[in-house]
């Protein structure tokens, strides 16, 4: 892939020129509740407000599990890592340690760092502070997905991601999650290891230009906080009246990234992982490390967050914000 001299993929670049895609083209068809598949019109979204007793596993990284038929199931939380990317017929490569954290009620973070940045972290400290040459792209929001056809193993299924908030748009999405805001989508396709491989289109609306792009998915392990006793996946959201701050804290798992843009396109990103003997033997009991901080905002935190697992609260007050509970899902 060629990245240029910033390192930035066109796709990456894409959302910073309100550029759009589209999926690699395939049979639009709808599986109905009875089995059969025809062509449909128009799908009807239902998100459930509680899960299912037996949540069925993810069928990709990225991407929330549907039911057959019209009808959305939550999806099975998960954190998802980009192994690689490609513009065929360049060979794939990874110039970024990209996670992905998607929650139960298939709300999403993608956060992308530079790996050269990301690997220096530990012998130069200012470069997860304030450096915001680190940063490829950070974006998140909600997504929605059509099914597979559970018959045909070629037949992949479609994801569209809708961002709420993007780093590099200068058009953030109005309202609720679940609207405005650019938006990419991509075809999925199950591979023999458990990975799933993204392919798509990027499309520059200013040249007409047309890429195919592949990404390479595996999913990461959620992991168990040992005083917790479960699985948590948690967002918070923060809107301020007039554009004066907005952003998206996900936490799935022993992962947390936030993302947060306030007035004059200020902007804060921050990953932290819980280290536990497992990743970080040296350190002994588990705790949670920040390890990527962009910007200088306010957002909440891991440890913010231990307060809200017992679900007793609606709201996480972070300096002058009160940042709204939009889910809390503990499951085993």
């Amino acid at each position: 892939m060629d990245d240029g001299p910033s390192g930035v993929s066109k796709r990456s670049a894409r959302a910073a020129r309100h550029h759009t895609s589209r999926a690699v083209p395939h049979d639009e068809v709808t599986e109905h509740g009875d089995g059969s598949r025809g062509h449909s019109a128009r799908e009807t979204l239902i998100i459930l407000s509680s899960p299912p007793d037996n949540l069925p596993p993810r069928s990709s990284p990225r991407s929330p599990i549907y039911c057959p038929g019209y009808y959305t199931m939550p999806s099975a939380p998960s954190i998802s890592q980009r192994k690689h990317y490609r513009e065929p017929p360049s060979p794939p490569s990874e110039p970024t340690s990209t996670i992905v954290l998607t929650s139960h009620t298939s709300h999403y973070i993608d956060i992308r760092i530079l790996k050269s940045a990301h690997q220096a972290e530990s012998s130069d400290p200012s470069l997860t502070q304030n450096s915001p040459s680190i940063l490829q792209w950070a974006f998140a929001g909600t997504s929605s997905t059509t099914p597979a056809d559970a018959s045909a193993d070629n037949k992949p299924s479609h994801t569209v991601w809708t961002h709420w908030i993007d780093s590099k748009s200068t058009t953030q999405g109005e309202g609720g999650a679940e609207e405005g805001g650019d938006q990419d989508e991509g075809d999925m396709y199950p591979q023999p290891n458990g990975d799933v491989l993204e392919k798509g289109i990027n499309h520059d609306a200013s040249t007409g230009e047309e890429t195919a792009y592949e990404e390479l998915w595996t999913d990461l392990e959620v992991g168990v906080i040992p005083e917790e006793g479960g699985k948590y996946s948690t967002v918070l959201k923060v809107e301020a009246e007039g554009g004066k701050a907005k952003g998206m804290v996900i936490r799935v798992g022993g992962w947390c990234q936030g993302l947060l843009i306030e007035e004059g396109g200020k902007m804060t990103v921050e990953r932290w992982r819980w280290m536990s003997e497992e990743n970080d033997p040296t350190q002994g009991p588990g705790y949670w490390k920040r390890v990527v901080r962009i910007g200088e905002g306010e957002m909440p935190g891991p440890v913010l967050l231990r307060g809200v697992s017992d679900g007793a609260e609606t709201e996480v007050v972070n300096g002058e914000r009160k940042w709204e509970i939009v889910e809390n899902y503990r499951w085993m």
